[in-house]
């Protein structure tokens, strides 16, 4: 009887890790974004320069992870934050949905600055307001409340961004 078990869990296994093979990347990328987020060496990061300062923030480049963001964390640690990665320009909306800091919300096209949430408060009551940038964008950029200001970064600043690639990915 327990020979009969070891038999099927091992052909399940052989159909499983055949079946991943087959997906193509696009299948395997589908199947890592209906993983949750979290924050592990796979999770890539990234550092962000602007003149005179850096972030390192974790990534979200994924429906799932865009969604969570930074939702249900406590704070951030000084001079980190989340990027946002979107494949192509975008006016994507944002909001303080179960965030429990405030922050500023940083909207970059390409290398630069576009547009400037400063000090977004948290939502206790009620339906949260969206944020949008005035102009698409491909990345945004959560810090903590009042980092831009203390840095001098404004709308026009310059910003280089190197992500760094997602370990123990196919």
């Amino acid at each position: 009887m327990r020979r009969g078990y070891f038999y099927l869990i091992i052909i399940a296994v052989i159909i499983g890790v055949s079946l991943y093979g087959f997906m193509g990347d696009e299948g395997r990328a589908q199947l890592r974004n209906m993983i949750p987020f979290r924050r592990s060496a796979e999770t890539a990061a990234a550092t962000v320069r602007f003149d005179g300062v850096t972030v390192t923030a974790d990534v979200a480049s994924s429906a799932a992870q865009q969604s969570k963001g930074l939702s249900g964390r406590t704070s951030l640690a000084a001079d980190t934050g989340m990027l946002f990665v979107f494949s192509q320009d975008a006016s994507t909306a944002f909001w303080m949905k179960d965030m429990r800091f405030p922050i500023d919300i940083i909207w970059i096209n390409d290398d630069t600055v576009v547009d400037l949430d400063a000090d977004v408060p948290i939502v206790t009551s009620g339906s949260p307001p969206l944020y949008t940038p005035v102009t698409p964008v491909n990345y945004v950029l959560e810090v903590n409340a009042g980092f831009a200001a203390a840095h001098g970064i404004a709308i026009g600043s310059s910003v280089a961004i190197t992500v760094d690639p997602v370990r123990g990915t196919p």
